[in-house]
């Protein structure tokens, strides 16, 4: 194969979202903790800058209780870009300046390896495999700042600049905290090292950059509030054998464990490790096996969590320390560079490029909304479920049938009926019109996601967030302690975890919410996907309704 230049990468750009743009109407986004959590701190992150820093932006969330300090990257640039943009495009902006990054950083680590063969190739299937950067930039800029750190060249002040600068787009609790463990892993498995004088001043920049993103966070955990995470439940020391291979199987085919970190499936890694496994060179199958090891021991980790967390501090106990994995990706990465320059064995290089070109392209398709992941977003709780019962009686086959559903579930027509855009999710002429009726007072939303009322700037009760206080989550649970009795993901949810804060309204025939306690919370307004009836419940604003068959409630 010829060398490509940066062809590919606008190649793969249009590929992705002119496939969105073709299927959808516009550019997609992806729901799980993105469109439904994520992008909706950094939109009022956004509103918090441009009013020049008024905490009160924040108070449209949880009944007024969070604090600004309770959301991570409020000081990033990230929230600069927020600011001046919408939240669309802004979103969008940055979705391609993270792909920019995370492209020319691993051409540019890849390049310290000296090797000249399907770098493009290698580059844009790392790039593309990155499933969002609302959350930040550290994996993005991990393959930058570890050439960095290899480099056997003097580095300009303008790098150690931009080493900080990348920090400061990134979280320190997702990607800060555990990169310095990252890099020493590159250097073990890849058999590389830097001087510790360079290593500190460059680790320490990107990290400290990246505390300064975060600092917000560090500063409420010092606080004397005590948050929900301290009520999640005390963990056993009793592991199962049987779901900790499968676990660690699974993330050796597919990264599975890491969601946020790769369109799944991820990077395909058992077909890489086998071919450099396979490769009968020693400078091949030595890192291969590394990457394994680093592979099982990140999943392993997850696994036997109840063996330390019980000992550490109730909060530290949360940090989820297996997402060093995320780095897999860039190891992997690497691993298929050397695979394709250093292997003389033509089968070892056909199965690594095969791999990466079945990845790339999944990347593509799942990263412009054609998965099987976003297709579940165009149907609700109900239906999901009977899909799942006539498939367990009639097989596979039946989930393709018009009788379940009433249209062919692969058709366009379905996937438009997703959650994969910003027009498809935030439904801005709804909630523009339920806003003239909310003058005062809260909402809580049944059947739908709360937060997208809070990025239209209607206060809300309910909501999806990793930091709030416990005594917040007690209240709440009075007003839903009903509702989560037979529900399916309620009691887990709420109970156990505690950051959706969420109504668990799943049907119109099950209302079984506490609306003096919910009154309580400031609550005077139901938002629902849901025609409901209910005694405390008057339907208002019947001119919204038609919009996308959403109504308005007032509480009586």
């Amino acid at each position: 194969m010829k060398y490509l230049n940066h062809q590919l990468f606008f190649i793969c750009l249009f590929v992705k979202y002119g496939t969105s743009l073709f299927v959808f109407g516009e550019f997609f986004a992806p729901l799980h903790d993105n469109l439904d959590s994520t992008v909706v701190h950094n939109a009022i992150i956004g509103r918090f800058w441009n009013s020049g820093f008024d905490s009160s932006a924040f108070s449209v969330f949880l009944g007024g209780s969070l604090e600004w300090f309770y959301f991570d990257r409020v000081l990033s640039p990230l929230g600069g870009i927020y600011a001046l943009l919408t939240p669309k495009w802004a979103y969008f902006s940055t979705e391609f300046l993270g792909l920019l990054i995370a492209y020319f950083g691993m051409l540019t680590l890849i390049r310290e390896f000296q090797i000249q063969k399907y770098n493009n190739l290698i580059a844009v299937s790392f790039a593309f495999s990155l499933s969002f950067s609302s959350y930040g930039f550290g994996l993005h800029a991990a393959p930058l700042v570890i050439a960095y750190l290899i480099s056997p060249i003097r580095l300009s002040i303008n790098k150690y600049l931009l080493i900080f600068f990348l920090g400061t787009m990134s979280s320190y609790v997702l990607h800060g905290l555990l990169f310095p463990l990252a890099a020493l892993a590159f250097f073990w498995i890849f058999q590389r090292n830097s001087s510790v004088k360079r290593f500190l001043l460059i680790v320490g920049l990107f990290s400290l950059g990246s505390l300064v993103a975060s600092s917000t966070i560090i500063f409420s955990l010092l606080q004397e509030t005590i948050y929900h995470r301290s009520d999640w439940p005390v963990l056993t020391e009793t592991l199962d054998p049987i779901r900790i291979l499968f676990d660690t199987l699974g993330n050796i085919f597919s990264l599975g464990t890491w969601y946020h970190a790769y369109f799944q499936p991820a990077f395909l890694p058992v077909f890489i490790l086998m071919a450099g496994l396979l490769s009968g060179k020693k400078i091949v199958s030595k890192p291969a096996i590394f990457v394994l090891i680093f592979i099982i021991t990140s999943s392993v980790l997850g696994d036997i969590t109840p063996l330390y967390a019980s000992k550490l501090p109730a909060i530290l106990a949360t940090i989820q320390f297996s997402r060093i994995g995320f780095y897999s990706g860039i190891f992997l990465t690497i691993l298929a560079a050397i695979i394709l320059s250093q292997s003389p064995a033509l089968f070892v290089r056909r199965l690594t490029l095969t791999s990466l070109w079945l990845y790339l392209s999944f990347s593509l398709m799942a990263g412009a909304g054609i998965s099987f992941e976003n297709l579940r977003t165009a149907l609700n709780s109900k239906e999901r479920k009977e899909v799942v019962d006539v498939v367990k009686e009639h097989g596979i086959g039946a989930a393709f049938s018009e009788e379940l559903l009433g249209k062919n579930v692969v058709s366009i027509g379905l996937f438009q009926n997703t959650r994969g855009s910003f027009g498809s999710n935030f439904k801005t002429k709804t909630y523009s019109c339920f806003s003239n009726y909310i003058i005062e007072g809260r909402a809580i939303t049944f059947g739908y996601d709360p937060m997208v009322a809070a990025f239209h700037g209607i206060p809300i009760i309910d909501g999806y967030h990793y930091l709030y206080p416990l005594t917040y989550k007690r209240d709440f649970h009075d007003v839903i302690s009903k509702q989560l009795v037979g529900s399916a993901k309620g009691p887990k949810y709420f109970n156990e975890w505690g950051s959706r804060a969420y109504s668990f309204v799943e049907t119109k025939n099950k209302v079984l919410i506490n609306f003096d306690a919910a009154v309580m919370l400031g609550a005077q307004y139901v938002i629902s996907s849901l025609e409901v009836s209910h005694a405390r419940l008057l339907k208002i604003a019947p001119e919204c309704s038609p919009i996308n068959r959403f109504h308005l409630y007032k509480i009586l």
